[in-house]
């Protein structure tokens, strides 16, 4: 139920405007069309808090079957270095960003980026992004790995529904470029079993790529650059050891 659910935030708005157009079976959705596609109801959102309903109370199954623990110390860091092989990846596949960086965004005739309209967006990327980690990737990968003790058959499960909500208005094309992003943040949470490494790497990656093509696009930009954002990685290392030296080390000192 919950994976009908995952699909059908994309196939269902498809689903409904052709229904309206072709007729058939279908047609009986078109009552649902005002609430569909309005811009106030978040479709993912609604998903999210299904499927939590869903492993939570139906299933009950523990918070850590959706992604949700206590990460550890580590787990912003790996998602920050996730975010910079993130970003790179989009900018070494991506020759139509690379051509509006080389020429300063001339091509481009974008509105001022408001304050409310940055954080509107900034909302709705997050959702979009706690959407994709917790169902299409934590929901499936725990489920898949509760019933077969597969972790190479739940990765791949996951990439599966993870791409199949892509496919409405994309190319082919389009969907082997999200593949490496998909598998990278696929194997992270495999790795670590929290949403929280993902859920920074892919949020970050988002909204660089929204922010970006929107003045004050001086801010984001150089995070977009490869040969300067690995000053971010430099910067997440250097936390780490601070608050390792910080905490770490005091403990060990006390329990010796």
């Amino acid at each position: 139920m919950a994976v009908i659910l995952i699909l059908m935030t994309s196939y269902f708005p498809v689903l409904v405007l052709w229904g309206k157009y072709k007729g058939g079976i279908l047609r009986h959705l078109v009552f649902a069309e005002p609430w569909v596609l309005s811009s106030w109801l978040d479709l993912e959102l609604l998903v999210v808090l299904a499927v939590i309903a869903i492993a939570r109370w139906w299933e009950k199954d523990p918070w850590s079957s959706l992604g949700i623990s206590r990460p550890s110390r580590v787990d912003p860091f790996l998602g920050v270095v996730a975010f910079l092989v993130y970003g790179d990846y989009l900018y070494i596949g991506s020759s139509i960003l690379r051509y509006w960086i080389a020429t300063n965004f001339s091509s481009l005739h974008t509105p001022n980026l408001t304050f409310s309209l940055a954080v509107y967006s900034l909302v709705t990327t997050a959702l979009f992004v706690l959407f994709e980690e917790l169902a299409t990737r934590a929901y499936i990968i725990e489920r898949v790995i509760k019933f077969t003790g597969n972790r190479l058959f739940a990765g791949l499960a996951s990439v599966l529904v993870s791409l199949a909500i892509h496919v409405p208005g994309r190319t082919l094309g389009d969907i082997l470029r999200i593949a490496p992003i998909t598998l990278l943040l696929t194997a992270l949470y495999i790795w670590r079993r929290n949403i929280v490494p993902a859920f920074i790497a892919h949020f970050l990656g988002n909204a660089v790529a929204t922010l970006i093509l929107n003045p004050p696009r001086r801010w984001v930009l150089w995070l977009a650059i490869p040969s300067r954002n690995w000053i971010v990685a430099l910067l997440a290392a250097a936390s780490y050891l601070a608050l390792h030296y910080l905490f770490e080390r005091p403990s060990r000192l006390r329990s010796d």
